[in-house]
């Protein structure tokens, strides 16, 4: 197994991302995707840090096939994460509420990423909201669980979680703070100047 070099203390980008300091609880939000691989094991092996303790999937019942391939690596005895717990939440089945949709069971639901016919003939996608409502929320969800808070339960004005990230310098306009008071957003891969080829690299010469 060759390993990478990551300087885990030395971060390019101090003023967009760093560590909260004592944090009540330190997760990776794990979209099953290179990024989140990549975040996952570079912190289990101690090269980005404080490692947390566990990595949350929100499944919306809907995964594509190499998103659950990279669940079973995560939850395969060789292959798992030595100190951090992978753990999915479901909270929802995106494919059984478009069904009922369908059905007239059900009236709203959150949108997929359909494409759609404009009407001057070009393509366009509709305003979709099914990541937010199948992924993060579950996320949120759980991790008020682990801190022994309800759904409405009041958590902290102030952030008490760190929410690791897996954005990459390649897209690194899409960070934002977190719109949840206790929850502080953490991009460890653009702190390391990471792109998403980087961590292709990386998983590929892990398991390559």
């Amino acid at each position: 197994m060759n390993a990478i070099a990551v300087d885990p203390w030395h971060n390019r980008y101090p003023g967009l991302s760093k560590p909260l300091a004592d944090a009540q609880l330190r997760v990776i939000s794990n979209g099953l995707g290179v990024q989140s691989m990549a975040m996952i094991y570079l912190a289990d092996e101690g090269k980005i840090g404080p490692t947390p303790r566990y990595a949350i999937t929100g499944d919306p019942g809907d995964e594509r096939t190499s998103a659950l391939d990279n669940l079973r690596l995560l939850q395969s005895g060789n292959t798992a994460p030595r100190d951090i717990s992978i753990l999915v939440r479901k909270d929802a089945d995106l494919r059984e509420d478009l069904r009922n949709v369908i059905a007239g069971k059900i009236k709203r639901f959150g949108n997929p990423p359909f494409f759609v016919k404009n009407p001057d003939g070009t393509m366009g996608m509709i305003n979709r909201g099914c990541t937010r409502d199948y992924k993060i929320r579950p996320v949120r969800r759980e991790l008020r669980r682990l801190l022994g808070k309800g759904p409405r339960g009041i958590v902290s004005k102030t952030p008490i979680v760190e929410l690791w990230i897996g954005i990459t310098t390649d897209e690194a306009d899409r960070m934002e703070p977190s719109r949840a008071g206790w929850i502080q957003n953490r991009y460890p891969l653009i702190e390391i100047d990471w792109s998403r080829q980087d961590c292709v690299r990386y998983l590929e010469r892990r398991f390559g």
